[in-house]
This record gives C-alpha cells, structure tokens and sequence, in this order.
C-alpha cells in the first residue's frame, strides 16, 4: 500500500519542528518495505528532502504552502480581498451589529488546492495520507492521519503569536475542516488527545495516543569536539541552557527575572544561553537583559547546528525550560538523552511526558523557578538523580518505535481501505 507522508516545511530552523519530521519520515522509511508499504514524501520544501537521500521515496511538492509556514497566514489574493469587502459591507446594511473588514493577512481555505494535490496523490496511487505537522496539513478527501501537537490557539489564545494578524481564525477555519474529515487524529499523550475530543468534538475512538519520539542525537557531535565549539561560543561559566525560538509563550522574560533572582543567592556565578531564531520578541528580551544588568551573563546565540546543539546540552548545568506551551515538547526529550538534567514548566501534560525526570516548576512563578536554578546548581547529587532518570524515562521512545507503533495503527485501518481504489478517483453514482 503507498502512504503519502506530508511534512510540509523541512527547515532545521523549525527548531523541534524539523527534528521531529525529518526523524519520523527517516523511521518509516527504513521500515516501509518491511510492513509492507511504499513511501510518497509530500512536501513544500522539496530541495531539503531530496538533501535526505531517503532511497525509494517519491517526492510530491505541496505548491500551497511552497515557500511559506502555513502555520502563519498568507495574504489572501487582491481579487478575493475584494470579494470579501463587498460582502461584508453588504452584511452591514442589514445586520444589527457590526461586522469588521478581513485583516490584510486574512486567507479563505485553499480547497482548490488541496484537491489538485488530491489529484497528484491519487495519480501515484497513494491509498492514505498521514500528516506529521498539522499545521502543515491539509484536508484531503483521500484518507488521512493528522499528528496534532497542540492546540495552544484554544487553549492560550491571548498570546499574539495564535491570535494577532488573522492566525487564531486561520487556525480555527484549519483545525475544524481538517480534524472533522480526519481518519484518525494522533496526539502525544493523553492531555493532547482530551483536547482535540473537547475543542473540536472529534470521537474518541479516533483519536490515538502514541507518545513523542526521542530524537536520535548519536549524530550530534561527540564530547571530543565539544570544548571547540564552548570556545567558539565564548562560554567558560557553568551556564543554564534555554533552545527555543523567541516566541513570547517561551518566557524567556520570566526566566531572565528569575535567574537574576538566582544568582543573589549563589555563591558563584553562572550564565544563561539562549539559541533558537527570532520570532519578533528578541528585541523585548534583549531590553530585560539590559533592565535587569545581566549582559555579562546571557549569551544569545541564535540557530545553531546540530552538533553545537549536541555540545550545548552536554556541558549545561540543566535544560531550563519554562514555556507556557504544552502538551508535549522535544527539547526536554533531548536533552533526556544527551545526559543533561531538565527544569521545565509544569504544564498540562507534562507530568505524563516527563514524570519524575524533570524538576517541573510554575511558568509563571519567578521564585518557583529559582529554587529549581539553585536546587540544580547547588547539588550534584540532584543533577545526578535527573540525569539517571531522564535515561530512564526515554528507554522506550525511539523514533522507530514511534514509526511501529504508526504502521500498526495503519495496518488496522487497512482492512477498511483496500475496499475502494487508490489509483482512480472515486465517482458516486446515483
């Protein structure tokens, strides 16, 4: 049976994004032939794929999303702006209340377009499409499984990065086509899965909980070169490691308060390093820095390869991790299996993803997350207990085991499938 794998975007600067495609595309693909399947990668960045080298793939370009997030509106085409201009002003004369002009960023669903790469799709025979980003994906009439990471949109819909310019009702038009028309729906944990049933009262029965992969970090460096790579990044501290992209729900402000509270109480002193890309809130974070006196300590290293990556969690105090967004996140996953110890936010779901392996603190608390700085950097014994337990709690999530466990539920719904064709469109007759 051909399975159409949809990643959308595949950038490493996608940060946990890219990490979590690009390794379950790699794992079904190595195991495709032997459950019985064939591989079509449908993708808006086909040069980046290709770069893969994933051997017996076909490659389909998902032209609606070429070059742009979807995760992000685009601008809707002058000739529907004006379309949706002159309703609206029509629904105002007969209308008791008023109704607001679409914003310049607001985007009708691309319905054109996802049934011309339902055509594609059906032309190379795929029988069902599983989508690795929702965001990224569409509702084809094809079957489909869609991985949902989060709903954050719903969930903290006051953060402007799901709800300024047009994105929370982008995300709601999107969500609500795509999980209603949904095969089946895969979250991360069961957090994840009780919001996709409330939000958009999709049945239980087809929601899946396959709980997220560990990256494959064995090719991210090896402590042998990690001292270059310090000296290169100008680090000779002890220093606390924050990887994630200058969004304001990644509360890095909080963090900088509270590691400012941290150091007053420390007999010595440490610093702080932050990477990821800028998503427009670098500049607020850099004017806290300067507020609170803290240049010598904070190092902003923005995107950094893989094997820097790999160095950085290697040789930090801990992961400190506060976002305001859950249910699941990589980074904590990562750095579980590169030996560093974790802080993170408590947040919904993250007791099911991390348990005991993480000394979990309130996002919101400055004080909640400086007893936790000073717990890790005061106490080797705690260090050493996180690690040990971070190793434990990833001793069953490979990337492979997650592939496994998405051809299992494929294999379920293949009873169900092979009773139309995959290779002709499907014509009612009445």
């Amino acid at each position: 049976m051909k399975l159409a794998v949809s990643v959308g975007e595949l950038i490493p600067e996608k940060g946990g994004a890219f990490t979590f495609k690009e390794g379950v595309l790699r794992s079904l693909v190595k195991q495709a032939s032997n459950r019985g399947y064939e591989i079509i990668v449908l993708t808006s960045t086909p040069d980046t794929v290709s770069a893969l080298d994933l051997e017996g793939t076909i490659h389909v370009c998902d032209e609606r999303i070429n070059g742009h997030s979807s995760s992000q509106p685009q601008e809707s085409p002058p000739f529907a702006k004006r379309v949706i201009k002159r309703s609206l002003r029509k629904l105002t004369r007969i209308l008791p209340v008023q109704v607001s002009e679409p914003h310049e960023h607001t985007i009708l669903p691309h319905r054109d377009k996802a049934a011309a790469l339902t055509e594609k799709l059906v032309s190379e025979g795929a029988a069902v499409v599983l989508s690795l980003d929702a965001f990224n994906a569409h509702a084809f009439s094809i079957p489909h499984f869609v991985v949902v990471w989060d709903l954050q949109h719903r969930f903290q819909p006051f953060f402007p990065e799901v709800s300024s310019n047009g994105v929370w009702e982008y995300r709601e038009r999107h969500f609500q086509r795509l999980l209603g028309r949904a095969a089946h729906v895969i979250t991360g944990n069961d957090e994840a899965r009780k919001e996709v049933n409330l939000f958009y009262n999709v049945p239980t029965e087809r929601i899946h909980t396959i709980p997220m992969p560990v990256p494959d970090t064995s090719q991210w460096g090896s402590a042998s070169g990690d001292n270059a790579i310090l000296t290169k990044f100008g680090l000779k501290s002890p220093f606390l490691f924050y990887p994630a992209q200058f969004w304001p729900h990644k509360n890095h402000v909080t963090l900088l308060k509270a590691f400012a509270i941290a150091l007053e109480e420390l007999d010595s002193p440490i610093d702080l390093v932050f990477v990821g890309s800028d998503k427009g809130n670098l500049d607020h974070v850099q004017d806290v820095v300067r507020e609170l006196s803290l240049e010598q300590r904070i190092h902003i290293l923005g995107f950094v390869e893989r094997e820097e990556l790999g160095a950085l969690y290697r040789n930090a105090l801990s992961l400190a991790f506060v976002t305001f967004f859950g249910p699941d996140n990589i980074p904590p996953l990562e750095a579980f299996s590169l030996g560093c110890p974790v802080i993170a936010s408590d947040v919904a779901g993250s007791e099911e993803q991390m348990g005991d392996a993480a000394i979990r603190v309130n996002p919101v608390s400055q004080k909640s997350i400086a007893e936790a700085i000073q717990s890790i950097v005061q106490s080797e014994e705690v260090r050493d207990r996180l690690i040990e337990k971070g190793y434990e709690r990833i001793s069953n999530s490979s990337m492979d085991h997650y592939a496994n466990s998405t051809y299992d539920l494929m294999d379920e719904f293949r009873g169900i499938r092979e009773n139309w064709s995959a290779t002709q469109p499907f014509n009612l007759k009445t």
